[in-house]
């Protein structure tokens, strides 16, 4: 028993050193894309309509499928708004699907990954309050959480636009509060560790400020619990201000927090445009996220590192596309962002470089797909980045579906020195495992 137990145990160490690979992520120049068509059947949306932007959403599950929420009208000549949550391969075959009816109430969703391998949450808002359904990857409720309404905190009636994003076991979700006197940021604790439930440990609401923009803000979580949010708003003595929060383990406030951060963030006047979404970078220490203006035509690159200090940040002229309904991921040292034009909607791919703030808009083409989403995705085994769009025909009498496409927009490539360890060590542990065979 003494000798399986010790056999058992050193190939369970040679199959974990033999999947920790550490990749390199390319992505190739948006003319060398390879695209193909993904459009399904098994979408029941339609069409899917401008207003239905914020509530579009694409998540990666660990398992080599995509999380698709999709938006839109259930038939032509139909005004009525239903929501799909669609699970897809990497070819868009649709295997899983629930569909939600009457959803006109919504008017703003995020999802995120939890702790448990292929489970996610679902956040929306509806009629001015919040909800959250925790599923697994073939869309089983889990956590005894579907529906389930966000618990109010303080004298607030209105909660609208959440964001979210996951640490090693505590989820934070950002939001705003409001009533008809006052407005603020509200930031939830949300406990994981216990994979069967969940627990709200803490919240946070922050008071002072005012002309919070709906929209902008955002937090981003670390591997070790904690995080730094963002959101903008006007201080006590009449000033735009960046007010940046820090969160020790667990989703405790860091002494000296709130911090504010004189910085020009283009923004409309009374809101911002679309959702200030952090993403990490492959160190799981930066991070980036996107503002605009969409009146003067502007985005904000804003990358910052764990320490809450700028790394880099940029005001960027996109005269020609709007400033609302984009999308955005960074692989390695690149980032991708999908923008709309102004002249009817059509889609187009360009590549930032979120080290030092930097966006390419020349020599664009468009995708042929209007009113479109789009979310990226690894395909780990195949060794590929992929792009997930969707959206409508120029002629949206043409279609019975929303469209859907996938591009090959990059490629994996294993670390030489890296690999040169590993293969070391799988010998090292392959001679301790006949030694192990022949002597004992």
């Amino acid at each position: 028993m003494k000798k399986q137990s010790i056999i058992y145990l050193i190939v369970l160490i040679l199959v974990f050193f033999s999947q920790s690979l550490c990749y390199e992520y390319n992505i190739t120049k948006v003319s060398d894309w390879k695209s193909f068509n993904a459009t399904s059947e098994d979408y029941k949306i339609a069409v899917s309509p401008v207003v239905a932007q914020s509530n579009s959403l694409t998540l990666q599950l660990p398992d080599s499928k995509i999380v698709a929420l999709v938006h839109g009208i259930k038939s032509k000549g139909s005004s009525q708004l239903i929501q799909q949550i669609a699970i897809l391969d990497f070819e868009g075959s649709v295997l899983y699907s629930a569909i939600n009816e009457n959803v006109s109430g919504r008017s703003s969703a995020a999802l995120s990954l939890t702790n448990v391998e292929n489970e996610f949450i679902y956040v929306y808002t509806e009629n001015a309050q919040i909800y959250f359904t925790f599923y697994d990857e073939k869309l089983n409720y889990k956590r005894g959480a579907q529906n389930k309404k966000l618990t109010t905190v303080g004298t607030y009636s209105q909660f609208y636009y959440p964001i979210i994003s996951m640490g090693k076991d505590i989820m934070y979700i950002t939001l705003m509060a409001q009533n008809q006197q006052s407005q603020c940021i509200q930031v939830y604790v949300l406990d994981l560790s216990d994979t069967s439930t969940y627990t709200i440990s803490k919240t946070h609401s922050y008071t002072g400020y005012y002309n919070i923009k709906p929209f902008g803000y955002t937090i981003q979580a670390y591997n070790d619990n904690s995080a730094i949010a963002h959101f903008y708003a006007v201080n006590n003595q009449n000033q735009d201000i960046l007010v940046q929060l820090q969160y020790k383990t667990p989703g405790i406030l860091r002494q000296n927090y709130p911090k504010e951060i004189k910085k020009t963030i283009p923004v409309e006047t009374q809101y911002a445009n679309w959702n200030w979404n952090s993403v990490l970078h492959q160190d799981n220490e930066t991070s980036t996220f996107i503002t605009s203006n969409n009146s003067d035509q502007e985005l904000m690159l804003y990358t910052f590192g764990k320490d809450g200090d700028e790394i880099c940040y940029e005001i960027i002229d996109i005269s020609g596309y709007y400033g609302f309904n984009y999308y955005y991921g960074i692989h390695g040292n690149k980032g991708w962002i999908y923008l709309q034009d102004t002249t009817n909607q059509q889609g187009y791919f360009a590549l930032f470089d979120p080290e030092i703030c930097t966006l390419n808009l020349k020599k664009m083409t468009g995708t042929s797909i209007y009113q479109g989403s789009a979310g990226s995705f690894v395909d780990f085994q195949g060794e590929k980045i992929l792009v997930f769009e969707y959206g409508n025909l120029v002629d949206v009498g043409k279609q019975k579906n929303v469209q859907g496409k996938i591009y090959r927009a990059g490629f994996l490539e294993v670390d030489e020195d890296v690999w040169a360890r590993l293969l070391g060590f799988q010998v090292f542990v392959g001679f301790l495992l006949v030694f192990s065979l022949v002597f004992w």
